[in-house]
């Protein structure tokens, strides 16, 4: 499935949202990932959802967080996203080169990849993370770096 879909799946239904209608018996695997999830949260200064759809999930888990990113290669799930957020202090992005460079220069320890002098070194980190011809979401490893505790 390409972007094209998960955007026509935005478009059409607002995001991954589904009528569907189940039944747990007991604690469900996604609880349990959440409840452990809760408990980590607080021990990183940032944390990236990548692939972060919508952004229920992200915005559920921003009061929980210090700082949370949420990054989608769906346009059209990141427009969802950002019209949710109401007072949370997540932020979510889409992955052009202009949201990229801002991206990555916040992250403690990058240098200002926004400066046209250092162009050279953000063309290398956008080559760094091309996936099929496309810039996506492979950043997270800087993210990872610069803010485990």
């Amino acid at each position: 499935m390409g972007i094209e879909w998960y955007d026509r799946i935005a478009r059409k239904n607002g995001g991954y949202r589904s009528n569907a209608v189940f039944t747990i018996e007991g604690v469900s695997a996604e609880q349990l990932f959440e409840e452990r999830l809760v408990e980590m949260l607080p021990a990183f200064d940032t944390v990236l959802d990548a692939g972060c759809g919508h952004g229920d999930f992200t915005l559920k888990m921003s009061r929980h967080a210090k700082s949370i990113v949420g990054f989608d290669n769906s346009m059209e799930m990141i427009k969802i996203a950002n019209s949710m957020k109401d007072e949370s202090q997540a932020v979510f992005y889409f992955p052009d080169t202009n949201e990229f460079a801002k991206f990555l220069t916040g992250i403690p320890g990058n240098p200002d990849y926004t400066d046209p002098s250092l162009s050279k070194d953000f063309d290398a980190k956008v080559e760094e993370n091309q996936i099929n011809g496309k810039l996506g979401v492979k950043e997270y490893k800087y993210i990872w770096k610069a803010n485990k505790p």
